[in-house]
């Protein structure tokens, strides 16, 4: 990660906002937030706020503004949780991708970003 990338991760106050924002507009449970972030409860007082989970916040957020480009046809909340046969998702939803690893969430960042710009 750059310097520039380091300095432009959220404070975790703001992270803590972000991902209500998110969870509200994307329609996830507490269950569900936790797991984008990987952390162990979803009192995010008690979180550690690493380096991988603010840079996972990060990308979330850039990834909401990616898809609102995209607009997807029955909404993000629906795109998230629907499985896709194509070669990107090969058969997974983009939810799946999101609760893996940080490179994963980065790469579905770069393809919404791509699909956006059609």
């Amino acid at each position: 990660m750059t310097e520039q990338e380091v300095s432009s991760l959220p404070t975790a106050e703001s992270a803590v906002i972000a991902l209500r924002r998110i969870a509200k507009a994307w329609e996830l449970d507490a269950f569900e937030v936790t797991a984008l972030i990987a952390a162990p409860s979803d009192d995010f007082t008690s979180v550690e706020w690493s380096r991988d989970r603010l840079t996972r916040v990060r990308y979330l957020v850039e990834l909401e503004t990616a898809l609102r480009d995209l607009n997807p046809k029955f909404g993000v909340a629906h795109w998230m949780r629907t499985r896709n046969p194509g070669p990107f998702f090969a058969g997974n939803s983009p939810w799946q991708m999101l609760t893996g690893s940080t490179s994963n969430v980065a790469e579905l960042l770069r393809q919404v970003r791509r699909w956006s710009k059609r």
